[in-house]
């Protein structure tokens, strides 16, 4: 009877170790999707969850989201810093990936983009030894192509932008924000190449996401590329390649099967905006002014 006890004690040892992984692996995934839609108390309550739970060789998963939750400026904080600094010195591969990256993304927001290019070299090599962790790579190399746009290689960050956009489609249950963040790194590119019409049906489909609200800095890309579309004169472009209008048009091709009430409200939205314009010239006849003005408030 005895030897019938310590054996099922034995097997319960390995089934209660699979469970908390398990659990903390569910607790992962939520923290990636809070941390895609910068939701950081949510990230910082389940940081408080894994610490607790979490046996001592994976503590630092708990600590890398805590760090997470207390950069909310993404520039870095004494604390936040110090503990992405940390982890880089951490025994699992992936963290001292995701820590780095961390660390130069901050240098990159913070103007320093040297120091950022080393980081992501570093959270490179890291994460060629980790068997899958295809959101880290995802991240990393959406900021690889924004710091190729930084230095000047805008077609360069927008053929990257597209093929880490399709990589980011295969995750898209944990990283639905991230997905319009890259559509909005995208239309800034085709900005600075002197193309903002192509750029508005990615930065629109990104503010008509649900993610939106929390995401300001794609409203601000919107109003570039129609300030710049509103602008741009009739000098000849460079001709972009054939891959990226092809990507632009079935961007565009996809917004057109938008249900009735997402075209009505870009539509409205489009139709303002042109009025605006025309007003803004000031070459309207009073008369029509006048028209303008009743049908809006109408």
């Amino acid at each position: 009877m005895a030897k019938t006890r310590r054996s099922l004690q034995l097997f319960m040892v390995p089934l209660q170790a699979a469970e908390v992984k398990q659990r903390i692996r569910t607790l992962t995934l939520h923290a990636e999707e809070a941390r895609s839609a910068r939701a950081l108390d949510k990230v910082n309550a389940i940081a408080d969850t894994l610490l607790a739970v979490a046996p001592f060789n994976l503590q630092p998963i708990g600590w890398y989201y805590r760090a997470i939750a207390l950069n909310r400026s993404g520039r870095g904080s004494s604390q936040s810093t110090s503990i992405f600094e940390s982890l880089t010195q951490c025994p699992l591969a992936v963290l001292r990936g995701r820590a780095e990256l961390a660390l130069g993304t901050q240098a990159f927001l913070r103007g320093d983009y040297s120091l950022a290019h080393q980081h992501y070299n570093s959270a490179q090599r890291h994460f060629s030894l980790v068997a899958n962790d295809p959101i880290g790579t995802v991240h990393l190399s959406k900021m690889l192509a924004i710091l190729r746009g930084a230095g000047g290689s805008h077609e360069t960050a927008l053929f990257e932008l597209q093929q880490t956009w399709r990589l980011a489609k295969t995750i898209h249950a944990n990283y639905g924000a991230g997905l319009y963040c890259i559509l909005n790194s995208m239309s800034t590119e085709l900005i600075a190449l002197g193309y903002p019409n192509e750029a508005l049906p990615p930065v629109n489909a990104a503010l008509a996401s649900p993610y939106a609200i929390n995401f300001p800095e794609w409203t601000r890309t919107k109003q570039e590329a129609e300030a710049a579309a509103y602008h741009q004169t009739s000098v000849a472009m460079p001709t972009l390649p054939r891959s990226v209008l092809n990507f632009c048009h079935r961007r565009s091709a996809r917004l057109k099967k938008q249900s009735y009430l997402e075209r009505r409200g870009l539509t409205d939205r489009i139709v303002h905006g042109a009025i605006s314009r025309i007003m803004d010239k000031n070459d309207l006849p009073a008369k029509d002014t006048a028209t303008i003005l009743s049908l809006l408030k109408w």
